[in-house]
């Protein structure tokens, strides 16, 4: 994003500038710099050897202001000089600043503050909450819905990290995609990493233009981990003959999941009835170091969780290692149900316990066809 100048000021905003300084019709007085978002108290103009200031409650002076602001900027070189005395939002640091350390936002012609694919965002809730984080940064930009919340996202990481914010990038669909790997007693995504933040994130923070925070936008009471394929490994034609790959039987033994039920309950659909003995209680069969190693990959850490849920109900926490161990540490019993909880559908749950949350392993078709495509981890915060 390029700077403001004399010359910004006088084909585009003169007026506005003074305005947002004064706090004037609706403008706030914040504006963006490289280090982050900057409230000046103060306006300072040396012009030709001669210092006028003026404060940011002078709104009664504002016709005067705008004259020695034009004034100044009709000067060339360093004869006139213009400035701004104040604080940085999140660092509270005291510092004056000149002219051109302040960014070309879209109120003085920019191109505003955000970057990134805000326009292919594919939910609704990451799109207005991001289009809030942005207009904190630059009130130029369209305030959204969740304007509270972004603005208590932003101070709350601000206090952690005492850097200013200097840019909100929406990442939304970029994320990386984790593909499952398969041995005797392990299930591992992508590298197995935990720290996950920089993989998951919809929406980035950057701080002082170099350190980054990664926010996970989740919506609605009941989310999703991850989506694991799993087409190639139990496909319609094992799953007919019975037969199934080692890896396939592998998935199902690390989850006390038997092979024969397991297939009938796609091979037999549409069920007529329960499926017989349909609810199951596998915690002596299954894997339970595996399984908890999955649900650790696929929760991860190193990121903020921003779950929205409902009209302005935003809850917002640190998903760091602490919290992490709570929320991952399975306890108490584990229950398979074949055809799923009515014992007649078209899919094989896994449902298992921690601290924090209930979870429930899901096997089924993500396109709306018969065998499974997919594992995927819906999750409930107690």
């Amino acid at each position: 994003m390029s700077s403001i100048s004399k010359e910004t000021l006088i084909k585009r905003g003169l007026e506005t500038f003074v305005k947002k300084f004064l706090s004037m019709d609706g403008k706030e007085n914040k504006f963006l710099t490289g280090e982050g978002l900057f409230t000046p108290h103060a306006l300072v103009l040396d012009i030709e050897g001669n210092q006028y200031a003026f404060e940011s409650d002078e709104k009664r002076d504002y016709k005067i202001i705008v004259k020695r602001v034009e004034q100044a900027i009709n000067i060339s070189g360093a004869k006139s000089k213009i400035q701004f005395t104040g604080r940085f939002d999140n660092t509270n640091q005291i510092k004056t600043i000149k002219l051109t350390d302040i960014e070309k936002t879209g109120e003085f012609g920019g191109q505003g503050a955000g970057s990134g694919k805000k326009e292919n965002l594919g939910l609704v809730f990451e799109r207005e909450f991001y289009e809030s984080l942005v207009h904190v940064l630059d009130p130029s930009n369209k305030k959204g819905r969740y304007d509270k919340q972004a603005r208590q996202t932003i101070e709350r990481i601000g206090k952690q990290k005492r850097l200013p914010l200097s840019e909100v990038i929406a990442v939304g669909e970029l994320n990386q995609r984790r593909p499952l790997k398969i041995s005797p007693g392990s299930l591992t995504l992508g590298s197995g990493e935990e720290n996950i933040g920089s993989t998951v994130t919809d929406i980035t923070l950057k701080y002082n233009g170099k350190e980054e925070v990664y926010l996970s936008l989740k919506f609605q009471s009941t989310l999703a981990f991850a989506n694991i394929g799993i087409g190639t490994v139990f496909t319609e034609a094992d799953m007919k003959k019975y037969t199934l790959s080692d890896n396939a039987m592998s998935v199902l033994n690390i989850f006390g999941l038997d092979y024969i039920s397991f297939c009938e309950t796609f091979n037999k659909y549409p069920h007529s009835e329960k499926i017989p003995n349909h609810k199951i209680d596998v915690t002596k069969k299954v894997n339970k170091s595996a399984v908890n190693k999955l649900l650790r990959q696929m929760m991860g850490y190193g990121y903020v969780m921003v779950h929205g849920k409902g009209p302005n109900n935003v809850e917002i926490y640190d998903v760091d290692q602490e919290y992490f161990n709570k929320a991952t540490t399975i306890s108490g019993p584990i229950v398979a149900f074949y055809g799923g909880t009515t014992g007649t559908g078209k899919k094989v749950i896994v449902n298992c316990e921690s601290l924090l949350y209930k979870f429930s392993f899901n096997f089924r078709n993500k396109g709306g066809r018969l065998y499974p495509s997919h594992i995927m981890c819906d999750y409930k915060k107690k």
